[in-house]
């Protein structure tokens, strides 16, 4: 009977990450229903015949197969031939087991597969090695290209899945000095210095003479955060290019490490056409010198403006200027470059230049930091790109919207006895950037009737503060206790039109404002949490939870003390009790769940996860356009309490008399 590889899930679950991480592997799922990772009791047949529908999606797609098999392996006898075991297999078994070889030369000597980089690790993985002499005589007559990383040789042994596990680990850190791409060569050197009591072994093979690049497993993380990036595209750039390229007639085609020397040669060539697809192909290699200058000039000159919380938030911002959104955000920003090449491309258009959209971006990441936006830096900057007008717009649009959006109107709900019954008293603060405004207490009776008027009044009071400050009030932050989270949604209470029109409404947790002292650590270490995820800039640390995951509150307490989830969390099903949703948000900032009666679905879950670098500001947009277009968004379905470090900063300034009583 195999053993049982304890550490196999989370080692498959790591690597299937990295490589499907756009700023990573960059891999799409390659099975046909839109997968990527199987695991679990899979006999051989079944492991075989995922392989070759793989080896078909990529042949179709004309892509490079990425396959990583982990799991037991045997050579049989005296054989150097690896087999892979599958929930049924024997060992030394044949019959019951995978040939790796003989599927890997079938999957290699594929006629449209456009080159296979497979990981194994397993004992004697460079038993899986094809037999190159069939495929240098094969159908392809050896115009193939294969690169594989074995984690032993045909006589070792493999340990606790430590090849994949340090190779994830790689793939997330990066490596110094590698290069903007890491290949087999410069992992496989890395790795055996992580996994000494094992032969790492390499094979590499290129017998493709119209393949333009070769073999690699993904982008360097360390290059790109070391600066060295700095005159190549990202991912979104390259897609784009090459997207408009392929328009054209006859097609072009270009290296993803084309620099700026490269892209300026492409547009002096493309000059040439008069077609329209020329035309929009220069068009975008214009965009994209900006894109790139405009990535230089941040590191230059505010590089404390790059990190996932100041680059979302300037981006939401674009929202104000009327900045159009497009429809294509599959593709998670996790890097500066990601970030300027979203803005210059997908939140531009016709009637919205990116030369506008990356100078108000700019001049907002500058106010942001605290930085003088009208530096000679930036100035330059603005004249090489063309975008001198746009930039001199920008100073005063932000600024104007800056003193404008100062307000924050804060509500609270904590006078709640029971944390299931209405109070009979709102608290209320108008903050803007520099402290209180006011604060004031509206009596209510306890009531959803009474709360809601008390709440419009609320709104009413701070609408007077911020006319008398010549200053607009935008943001509403509304804390309730967890029985009233499940069943109120205040964005639709009506003053003058639903809240949740007019104003950003995001939903906060009371239970966090003055707790005991034994109990602080719901404010002190949810902080922690949420600044350790910008320093180490996270772009989504998202988990979902089933039925099954939430069940047992016990066994999911211990989990969350040990640091299983660490940022957000959202239930798949309604909680169907207060503790449940009291237990989540004692640990982490950001919790959601669907709303009452309904269930999170796939297209819930693909939308949360294909908008997460919009939210939370993308539930208003979602609600604004379901009431105001009809239109149908399964963000508005989306139950949240985004707990920032404004509001843990304010809950830990926060001072009660007598106490507090968490809710």
């Amino acid at each position: 009977m195999m053993q049982h590889l304890d550490e196999l899930e989370s080692a498959a679950a790591a690597l299937h990450d990295e490589f499907m991480e756009p700023a990573t592997g960059a891999c799409e799922p390659g099975l046909p229903d839109g997968t990527a990772l199987r695991y679990g009791a899979l006999p051989a047949h079944e492991i075989t015949q995922t392989v070759m529908a793989a080896a078909r999606h990529a042949a179709d797609a004309d892509a490079t197969l990425v396959l990583a098999l982990l799991g037991h392996g045997f050579v049989p006898g005296r054989s150097n031939q690896l087999y892979f075991m599958g929930s049924e297999s024997v060992n030394q078994d044949r019959a019951s087991s995978v040939d790796v070889r003989g599927l890997l030369t079938n999957v290699v000597d594929n006629v449209r597969v456009n080159g296979v980089l497979t990981v194994i690790d397993t004992c004697v993985a460079a038993g899986g090695v094809p037999s190159m002499d069939e495929v240098l005589t094969g159908t392809r007559d050896g115009r193939t290209r294969v690169a594989m990383l074995l984690a032993a040789s045909v006589g070792e042994s493999a340990y606790s899945l430590k090849v994949s596990r340090e190779l994830a680990a790689l793939l997330r850190s990066g490596i110094a000095g590698a290069g903007d791409r890491l290949d087999i060569a410069s992992v496989r050197h890395s790795l055996q210095m992580r996994v000494p009591q094992q032969t790492v072994a390499r094979l590499e093979y290129d017998g493709d003479s119209a393949g333009t690049e070769g073999l690699w497993l993904a982008y360097n993380r360390l290059h790109h955060t070391m600066g060295s990036f700095t005159s190549m595209l990202g991912p979104i750039g390259i897609d784009e290019l090459r997207d408009v390229l392929s328009a054209l007639e006859p097609p072009a085609s270009v290296s993803a490490n084309i620099d700026l020397a490269g892209l300026a040669e492409l547009g002096r060539l493309l000059e040439t056409g008069s077609s329209v697809e020329h035309q929009h192909a220069s068009r975008i290699i214009e965009v994209l010198r900006a894109s790139v200058s405009t990535v230089e000039v941040l590191r230059r000159t505010m590089p404390e403006a790059l990190s996932t919380p100041v680059l979302r938030k300037a981006l939401g911002r674009l929202d104000a200027f009327g900045a159009p959104h497009s429809s294509d955000v599959s593709r998670l920003l996790t890097t500066e470059v990601d970030f300027v090449e979203h803005v210059a491309l997908h939140r531009s258009g016709r009637n919205f230049p990116a030369e506008r959209t990356l100078a108000l971006f700019v001049v907002g990441l500058a106010y942001l930091v605290d930085k003088d936006p009208g530096v000679p830096a930036l100035v330059h900057w603005a004249a090489s790109v063309g975008a001198t007008v746009p930039f001199n717009d920008a100073l005063t649009d932000v600024a104007a919207a800056v003193t404008e959006d100062r307000l924050r109107l804060i509500v609270s709900l904590h006078a709640s006895l029971s944390g299931t019954a209405w109070p009979e008293i709102l608290d209320a603060w108008l903050l803007d950037a520099v402290g209180d405004v006011g604060r004031e207490q509206f009596a209510c009776t306890d009531s959803q009737q009474g709360v809601e008027a008390a709440l419009r009044d609320a709104v009413g009071w701070a609408e007077e503060l911020a006319f008398e400050r010549n200053a607009k009030l935008h943001r509403i932050d509304i804390a309730s206790p967890i029985g009233l989270l499940l069943r109120w949604r205040p964005e639709d209470v009506v003053f003058g039109r639903r809240l949740g029109t007019v104003y950003h409404v995001l939903s906060r947790w009371s239970g966090r404002l003055a707790p005991a002292r034994g109990e602080r650590w719901i404010i002190t270490g949810v902080m922690r949490q949420l600044e350790q995820s910008q320093a180490e800039n996270v772009g989504r640390n998202l988990d979902w939870l089933s039925t099954r995951d939430t069940s047992d509150l016990f066994r999911l307490k211990g989990l969350l003390i040990d640091g299983r989830y660490s940022y957000a969390v959202g239930t798949i099903e309604h909680p169907e009790t207060a503790d449940l949703l009291d237990l989540l948000l004692s640990h982490l900032p950001v919790v959601m769940w669907p709303h009452t009666g309904s269930t999170f679905s796939d297209s819930h879950r693909d939308r949360v996860e294909r908008y997460w670098h919009r939210l939370p500001g993308e539930f208003h947009q979602a609600y604004c356009r379901h009431w105001t277009e009809d239109v149908v968004d399964p963000l508005v379905d989306v139950r949240a309490v985004w707990d920032d470090l404004d509001w843990l900063k304010f809950c830990a300034s926060y001072r009660r008399v007598g106490g507090a009583r968490r809710n």
